[in-house]
């Protein structure tokens, strides 16, 4: 089966750290899941007002939202931004608590340095879960860092998605983002899409 590639592995950021908009850098820090969602939506809507409730709501209730679902524990979790760091990516498992791995960068005497961040204190994760660059990473670098650090695929499989389930709840138990890299979620979809394409040769 031949995909359509709608991402260009080769992109690359001019730089993580350029001055941000302060709601959209609020909005950022956000580490919930589906609170940072809203706010995005309410973000691309233009409805500040609404932006400023919800912040204030979850300044004060920010704790208390898993009580209302478990969806809502999703990013709560997740370590704290360190002083000048910023969160570049996320991957986010459709489980019953919206599990989240994320990649932070810092600038740092003339240095980039990563660090990959899970929920459960690096448990999910295997090393290298650091690396420094020069330069901001392109798409195809940040994704292999990434994925390498923490396995989308062992996911799926830990999940039953290659043999139980199928290719459309598969692609719809995971969701990737970037306010850097606009096509990480595509170029992860092609990852799990090349896997059952490689499942079904083997089969016939």
């Amino acid at each position: 089966m031949t995909h359509i590639e709608k991402f260009d592995l080769g992109f690359r950021p001019t730089t993580y750290f350029s001055p941000e908009i302060l709601t959209k850098h609020q909005i950022s820090q956000i580490k919930d899941e589906l609170v940072r969602r809203h706010l995005l939506d309410l973000y691309e809507s233009a409805d500040f007002d609404q932006i400023d409730e919800v912040l204030k709501s979850h300044q004060q209730n920010g704790d208390q939202y898993g009580a209302i679902h478990p969806a809502f524990m999703g990013g709560q979790y997740l370590p704290d931004l360190e002083k000048n760091e910023m969160e570049i990516a996320r991957l986010m498992i459709r489980s019953v608590t919206y599990d989240i791995t994320a990649l932070y960068a810092r600038f740092e005497k003339g240095k980039i340095h990563y660090r990959m961040a899970d929920e459960y204190e690096g448990e999910t994760l295997v090393e290298p879960t650091s690396l420094v660059s020069d330069k901001p990473l392109s798409l195809g670098e940040m994704r292999g860092f990434f994925l390498s650090s923490y396995s989308l695929l062992e996911c799926l499989e830990w999940n039953d998605m290659f043999w139980e389930n199928g290719r459309a709840e598969a692609l719809d138990f995971f969701k990737a983002s970037s306010d850097f890299y606009p096509g990480f979620h595509e170029s992860c979809v092609a990852i799990v899409e090349h896997k059952f394409d490689e499942i079904a040769a083997e089969q016939n």
